[in-house]
């Protein structure tokens, strides 16, 4: 029997974890680039090229929603950032001279 188990991670503890990210690198909102998506891994590495040397995060949020609101708070807070509609993941990366942007 498999098992399906999927543990959700309310917006509040996704933005502390992006928080300490971001700390942990630096702590400049505007040296971060913050965004959602559908497909974090793809958009990481060919739309953003950040490489190997580019620490990012990505968390899957309950629903666009709520991705949408956690997008907000860091562009608030100075991050650059834009997004997809209805995409579920937050991803952030540390700019870098070869990310776009």
């Amino acid at each position: 029997m498999e098992l399906n188990i999927k543990i959700m991670i309310d917006t509040e503890s996704i933005i502390q974890e992006f928080d300490r990210f971001i700390l942990r690198f630096g702590g400049n909102y505007r040296n971060f680039y913050i965004g959602i998506t559908d497909n974090p891994v793809s958009r990481l590495n060919f739309d953003h090229n950040i490489g190997q040397a580019n620490p990012y995060l990505f968390m899957e949020a309950a629903n666009n929603e709520t991705a949408r609101m956690i997008e907000r708070y860091f562009l608030d807070q100075g991050c650059d950032g834009g997004g997809d509609e209805g995409s579920g993941f937050v991803y952030a990366y540390k700019k870098g001279p070869r990310t776009r942007p």
